[in-house]
């Protein structure tokens, strides 16, 4: 073996090592949030039926601007890592600042259009009196997406110096606060207050991520290494360049969250015109897929700010070393997905199915059926949206976006009809809609990250020129 072929082993050894220790705390900060959204519906359940149905209608809204959220953000991780890779600390300032500003706008509309659910809830055909139960929920819960956006921003600026284990920790303290506060409001534990019931359940989850911006601007302001770069220097200085970067670059990146979620929301209502039991069966397959995808999501999260970073040090062969390293990392985690799936449908499906049910049965069948075809598109399920990741790592998210609205929408629920409905196919066919989507994206977005990454002034034209300060220039 030459020592040409020994450095390359090294540098994908180590780059393997760096990415999975970026991935894995992103990971378990996401199955983290889930344990959160779990909790809530399990003492929520004591509420009743109603206010079960009332929640569910209530958050499967709000999750949409969750996601969109998140996607926006993910704008910060990716400027902060290329001003990282520059050598840029005023950038990764700069870009917070900015972040901040973009979250405080950005959560105005998300909360307005929350507070007029009722009306549309009603306007799609649903009851009345559980449409105003859901309103209740979310005139506490709409107001949880400001201190949402502020995390993710504070979030993000850490991620780009690779910083992530607190934020796992943060969020893990998170969960008990959010357990007792449920108590408190929903059941008057304590007899500080009146119980709330439902809208209890909101308000706890506002003060809790309140009280996460709180943890996270302590923890900027202490740690050493965010605390010398004085962040939260001049807040009220715009930097409008790198606004409007932001801007650019998150609203696309939100907006490809939102496009593929709606693939699965659509997917869900075809399956409630082929029956209920199909669409319960949907429903518990898809939380098993959900509980597997967060590792996907953390890679494709490292693979931005990886990426990212390369990109900003103008270093196109660690680009196209960064992105080889998170796909083959992706495809051999999908890989034992899709076996797992494969090897035990109807053991999954069990462990959310009641033996009670008279359905039972026929929802493991079906379930498991599901998790099979599932267990087909895994790869392409996983590698989706790391390469969407590595391409918001070079800022290229208008085209990523574009492509998911194409793949998702157009493909994948275009063919879910096609194969449930005039092919006769039923649920299985929406599955392999879903597959014929996922499968489009993560073909176009692989060949648009290698297509732009053939040559430097390709791969690097989106990013914002390197504005390091002169010695002896103050770092606004």
């Amino acid at each position: 073996m030459s020592t040409r072929d020994e450095r390359r082993i090294g540098d994908a050894r180590g780059e393997t090592r760096a990415t999975l220790t970026l991935a894995w705390p992103m990971t378990g900060s996401m199955l983290a949030l889930i344990l959160t959204d779990t909790v809530d519906v399990l003492m929520i359940g004591h509420l009743g039926e109603e206010a079960l149905a009332a929640a569910a209608l209530g958050f499967n809204y709000f999750i949409l601007f969750v996601l969109f959220a998140v996607g926006a953000t993910s704008a910060v991780s990716a400027l902060g890592a290329q001003a990282v890779g520059a050598g840029d600390a005023r950038g990764v300032r700069r870009t917070m600042r900015q972040g901040l500003w973009f979250g405080l706008l950005a959560s105005g509309p998300c909360i307005a259009l929350m507070m007029a659910t009722e009306p549309l809830l009603i306007f799609l055909g649903q009851d009345p009196a559980l449409a105003a139960m859901a309103q209740g929920y979310l005139d506490y819960l709409a107001w949880t997406i400001l201190p949402l956006f502020l995390i993710l921003v504070f979030r993000n600026t850490m991620a780009a110096y690779e910083v992530v284990r607190p934020a796992l920790l943060i969020v893990l303290s998170l969960v008990p606060i959010n357990v007792g506060l449920n108590w408190v409001f929903m059941f008057g534990g304590l007899g500080l207050v009146e119980p709330m019931g439902l809208p209890g359940a909101a308000l706890a989850t506002l003060i809790a991520e309140s009280a996460g911006v709180a943890v996270y601007i302590l923890y900027l302001l202490r740690a050493a290494r965010f605390r010398a770069m004085a962040l939260f220097q001049n807040l009220h200085r715009p930097d409008w360049p790198r606004f409007w970067a932001l801007v650019r670059i998150g609203l696309p990146a939100g907006g490809l969250s939102v496009v593929e979620h709606a693939m699965f929301v659509i997917a869900a209502l075809m399956m409630g015109l082929i029956g209920t039991t199909e669409l319960a069966a949907y429903h518990i397959a898809t939380q098993v897929l959900s509980l597997l995808f967060v590792v996907p999501f953390g890679l494709s999260q490292a693979a931005a700010i990886r990426i990212g970073a390369a990109a900003g040090a103008r270093d196109l062969e660690q680009v196209r070393l960064r992105g080889r390293t998170v796909f083959r990392l992706t495809a051999a985690a999908m890989g034992l997905f899709g076996l797992l799936l494969w090897l035990l449908p109807e053991t999954l499906i069990a462990l959310f199915v009641n033996d009670a049910d008279p359905n039972a049965a026929d929802l493991i069948a079906l379930g498991a059926g599901y998790l099979v075809i599932a267990a087909v598109f895994q790869l392409v399920d996983g590698l989706q949206i790391v390469a969407c990741g590595a391409l918001r790592g070079l800022n290229d998210t208008i085209a990523a976006f574009w492509l998911g609205l194409v793949g998702y929408i157009a493909a994948g629920a275009g063919f879910a009809w096609l194969f449930a409905f005039p092919l006769g196919l039923g649920g299985a066919g929406v599955w392999w809609g879903l597959a014929v989507g996922l499968a489009l994206v993560a073909g176009l977005a692989l060949a648009r990250f290698h297509h732009q990454t053939r040559a430097a002034g390709r791969a690097f034209r989106r990013l914002l020129p390197d504005e390091a300060p002169a010695p002896g220039e103050s770092p606004a």
